[in-house]
């Protein structure tokens, strides 16, 4: 049974942090301190692993262990989607049962139809830490909303700690910890327990400040309760040589709860002064507990909204109880209901997010709804929460699909914004362009895109970072429209503004000038986009190294470049060292290996190569087929592609008369064909009577 390891911010106690779960593909773990760095930058949690992602957890780590993780995070590989592993049969699998909210790191490109074909992640949307687009938020900043969205910062979990009615120290073996959580259960079961905390050892990891967690604990508890079964009575365990003496000796009333049958003499003998173990199911176990904690607070009937909506992120977030998603959702939807802001604001994150609810756009628009009639109400329609809150039903609006709704708000929220002066004002000019974008009005989504850059470049200047991604997103929009020459002026503009920004080598200014590049091409003005993206390679060469797959990307632009500047067999070197390389470091069938294995081939279709052309493309077919089966539309694609570079073969031997050659190539065609369609299929029919008909001649 593999050990769990921890790493933490500068290796501090992870004991009372938001624990986070990281599992992957054996061979994926050298991605771990990248993540693990990436996350703990962003937030101060605990995270989990093993070092040995072959080995399989036992049934306590799964059920336990495991149920304990506020979050679980991934790196997705195409092996990991295509190999059969731990991370997904055990772990992952345990997540998405528990609704434990997964967040994933795509680490390769090309793979996006097997991750959303996987039921696991059909409905993540995964981050990207290899993406650089300036259009878009940055992976840094969405990497921290969704972790402040689903951890908790310290702040908060003392707030929740002091919204606690009492605390109880729970004593178990470490062998033992499957009851825990059940005992756990059972307490908080009882009418008025709710808000009991239980403070527990999580036993992940071992940990310098073990005694001195214990005795912290010790001192703001109101009772021990010991998890008795058979295992508590082995001699020199720490229960019976440290924890239970000190709580003695800090006079701590003492509640054992039997758990398994356990001989109650020698219990007496081996714990001095102990009671009487009462079973965990009697009704005179929930007697003495209740009677040993005095007062409690009978949550149920509490109209404290903001205790209420405390205690339901305890649950939640796992805070000094177990974590109970039922229970936490319907604390927080009462305070919600009740009309508390953040409480609905919970609710609205966890409906839109889909992470630990399942997703329901319908719902978060009504918390939307309701966040802005509260603002609205206590506010006023001009405040700035009310303008937040109308910003949050636009998102709302928009990703449930209702456009003409969320434009509505944006065209009656924008004069309020000039008004007032607010900050949002860009965010509505950026809505309305991809709005109208959506509703397939062109001019307006040029129109807006036009405003947000002015706007930007008017209010925050033009280096700021605002201003170059709005920028980005009006030479996008020229670009889409098919105004070349406008998309031209924006993006070389960009790309000197990027460099006198961030520098020349810096990833936002390469994939700056990677599109200026293409721009070119666009324009066909093969030269001076060749010349650009040989200086794209070499700069990322230079940053990034020869196998990195931006480096690969824009290696490959480069060779379909040499071929359009009438270089086919430069080109065709260039697409044969991708291809090798992508062989090399991802494997001969990873999506983006065919892609370049597709590419030469029509590399050799340019260089005039008839058989190599026709020997790779078949290749092409079988790989295909042995990934995806001979029916699948990435299949069928490959073949269509497969045929064009056949058929331009057979009409150029058609036409120089050379029947043995043509017959030997309708011959591999028709093979091909039998295989996919079989042969009654009306293109295998018809290659079958061209070979007839070439026999006879």
């Amino acid at each position: 049974m593999p050990d769990f390891k921890v790493k933490t911010r500068d290796g501090s106690d992870p004991h009372g942090k938001s624990r986070v779960y990281f599992t992957c593909h054996p061979r994926d773990l050298g991605h771990l301190n990248k993540i693990a760095d990436d996350i703990l930058a962003a937030i101060d949690c605990a995270i989990y692993y093993t070092e040995d992602m072959s080995a399989p957890l036992d049934e306590t780590n799964i059920e336990v262990d495991l149920g304990r993780m506020n979050l679980f995070i991934i790196p997705i590989t195409f092996r990991l989607l295509t190999e059969s592993c731990r991370a997904m049969t055990d772990d992952i699998a345990y997540a998405y049962k528990h609704n434990i909210p997964i967040i994933s790191f795509m680490m390769e490109g090309g793979i996006d139809s097997f991750y959303n074909s996987c039921p696991y992640f059909s409905n993540i949307q995964y981050l990207n830490p290899r993406k650089c687009d300036l259009s878009e938020i940055s992976y840094e900043k969405k990497l921290s909303s969704i972790l402040q969205s689903l951890l908790i910062s310290d702040e908060t979990a003392n707030r929740i700690r002091d919204a606690f009615d009492s605390y109880v120290f729970l004593s178990y073996r470490k062998k033992d910890r499957r009851y825990a959580n059940e005992l756990m259960r059972r307490i908080h079961d009882f009418r008025g327990c709710q808000d009991v905390a239980i403070w527990y050892d999580e036993f992940l990891t071992p940990g310098e400040n073990f005694i001195y967690n214990i005795d912290l604990a010790m001192e703001k508890s109101k009772l021990f309760t010991l998890l008795v079964t058979p295992n508590v009575l082995e001699d020199g365990n720490f229960i019976m040589r440290e924890e239970y003496p000190a709580a003695k000796r800090a006079n701590m009333t003492v509640v054992p709860a039997e758990m398994e049958k356990t001989d109650k003499e020698e219990l007496k003998d081996k714990f001095k002064g102990i009671p009487d173990p009462i079973s965990a199911d009697d009704e005179g176990f929930k007697d003495r507990l209740l009677t040993s904690l005095g007062k409690i607070s009978a949550l149920e009937d509490s109209g404290d909204t903001e205790h209420n909506y405390l205690i339901g992120l305890a649950y939640l977030y796992g805070v000094d109880v177990e974590i109970d998603y039922k229970r936490a959702i319907s604390l927080i939807e009462h305070a919600a209901k009740a009309g508390h802001y953040d409480a609905m604001m919970t609710a609205y994150n966890l409906c839109s997010n889909g992470y630990i609810v399942e997703r329901d756009y319908e719902e978060a628009k009504h918390w939307a709804e309701c966040i802005v009639n509260y603002c609205i109400n206590k506010f006023g329609d001009r405040a700035e929460n009310s303008i937040d809150a109308l910003c949050l039903l636009i998102n709302a609006h928009m990703n449930f699909g209702e456009y003409s709704n969320a434009l509505e708000i944006c065209e009656r929220l924008y004069p309020i914004c000039i008004d007032v002066k607010s900050d949002k004002q860009l965010f509505l000019m950026e809505s309305m362009s991809v709005i109208y974008s959506k509703l397939d009005d062109t001019d307006k989504e040029m129109e807006w895109s036009k405003k947000g850059y002015e706007f930007s470049l008017d209010t925050y200047g033009e280096e700021d970072f605002n201003t170059i991604g709005a920028l980005n997103n009006l030479a996008g929009a020229y670009s889409d429209n098919k105004e070349y020459h406008l998309a031209l002026e924006m993006f070389d503009k960009l790309y000197k503004l990027c460099v006198k920004v961030f520098g020349e080598k810096n990833p936002q200014s390469l994939v700056a000038l990677h599109n200026l590049a293409s721009t070119y091409g666009d324009l066909e003005k093969y030269e001076i986009a060749h010349k650009l993206l040989k200086k794209t390679v070499d700069l990322r060469v230079a940053v990034l190294g020869e196998d990195h797959p931006y480096t690969l990307l824009s290696l490959s632009n480069l060779g379909l470049m040499y071929v359009k500047c009438h270089n086919p067999e430069k080109g065709l070197k260039i697409a044969d060292k991708v291809w090798r390389i992508r062989k090399k470091v991802l494997g001969e069938k990873h999506p983006e290996t065919l892609w370049s294995m597709n590419n030469l081939a029509w590399g050799y279709v340019y260089a005039n190569n008839a058989a190599k052309a026709c020997d790779l493309s078949e290749d092409l077919i079988y790989v295909n087929v042995s990934i995806y089966g001979k029916n699948h539309k990435s299949t069928l694609k490959v073949y269509n592609t497969v045929l064009k570079i056949f058929n331009i073969y057979i009409k150029k031997l058609d036409e120089l008369k050379r029947y043995s050659m043509l017959y030997t190539l309708l011959e591999r065609l028709y093979k091909i064909q039998a295989q996919l369609f079989g042969p009654f299929n009306t293109d295998t029919v018809n290659t079958k009577k061209y070979m007839d008909n070439i026999k006879q001649i």
